[in-house]
């Protein structure tokens, strides 16, 4: 009898942790940050915005008809998970709680901002982050003309307050500025796209030097972090 009622209690709190385990929601995107060269920083969705502008001396030597911030403070979303962007146009930004001593600094150019959902009021945050980095000129006889020649750069970041935890410290949990240096060496070019998400796990699709495959970052509640499983395509 004491047999049966251990497989039984066993039984219950199996289901009882696959019932809690934690499923992620479709990435939902809630706004982008855009800075301009010599135009400052634009922000889009966010439900408040403490803004800085330009002097008015400033803004005469700036050729674009629109002004972007000088800093500011954004914030997104509501209660007790949202998400603060404080900004300037250094092109540094620190992200996450209301008090600086809980965010995350950052150095991004032109990024959009998604929430993924995993419990009633928590949230995780990626933020995509594209750079056109300059790497030479090229002559064009047709015209005579000197053309500059970019690639791009494409990353994610995740953060959220810390799962399961009493302190609701923001974290950064994935970085594929990492992810690269690990899989692939520092210097090799790797664009990150396409964020999912099934069930517990987070997944971004790569390409590099012509091959593509998908990241696997998968919740591990016994580790409080997220596991990393590579498949190429």
């Amino acid at each position: 009898m004491t047999k049966i009622w251990g497989i039984i209690l066993c039984m219950c709190f199996i289901l009882s942790e696959t019932c809690y385990a934690i499923q992620f929601s479709q990435p939902l995107k809630i706004g982008t940050i855009d800075f301009k060269q010599g135009g400052g920083v634009f922000i889009s969705g966010a439900a408040s915005n403490s803004v800085q502008f330009f002097p008015e001396i400033r803004r005469r030597y700036v050729k674009d008809d629109t002004f972007g911030a000088e800093k500011g403070i954004a914030h997104f979303g509501e209660g007790t998970d949202d998400l603060y962007l404080y900004y300037n146009t250094e092109k540094c930004l620190n992200i996450g709680g209301n008090a600086l001593n809980n965010t995350i600094s950052e150095d991004i150019w032109s990024s959009d901002i998604y929430q993924i959902q995993y419990s009633k009021t928590s949230f995780v945050y990626p933020i995509y982050d594209m750079k056109h980095n300059h790497i030479g000129n090229e002559t064009r006889f047709e015209t005579r003309s000197v053309y500059s020649i970019y690639n791009i750069k494409a990353d994610y970041i995740i953060i959220g307050r810390e799962i399961n935890s009493l302190s609701r410290q923001f974290v950064k949990y994935i970085d594929t500025k990492e992810i690269t240096k690990r899989y692939f060496g520092e210097n090799t070019h790797v664009i990150y796209k396409n964020l999912s998400t099934q069930g517990d796990t987070i997944i971004i699709d790569y390409y590099s030097s012509g091959t593509k495959g998908k990241f696997y970052f998968k919740w591990d509640d016994k580790a409080q972090w997220f596991s990393v499983k590579q498949v190429i395509n």
